[in-house]
């Protein structure tokens, strides 16, 4: 039987220490983006994002890949 594997990403939208971070940019994309884009294609079965900020919702329906979930907190 195999295993089902799920990647989680917690995210916060006003980072106290340092406001944005998935948001800074690292070679043209921003870190959120950039952990997605590994996560997608890697062999995870699932990838679970939880966040407060609606901006990531429309980032993870961008890939269009059915291993993403969004869940609002």
């Amino acid at each position: 039987m195999k295993k089902k594997i799920t990647a989680v990403i917690i995210s916060r939208k006003n980072s106290k220490r340092l406001p944005n971070k998935m948001w800074q940019k690292l070679n043209g994309k921003s870190l959120i983006e950039l952990k997605i884009n590994h996560l997608v294609k890697s062999n995870v079965d699932e990838i679970a994002v939880g966040s407060d900020d609606l901006r990531l919702k429309k980032l993870c329906e961008k890939f269009k890949s059915k291993k993403i979930k969004f869940y609002l907190r």
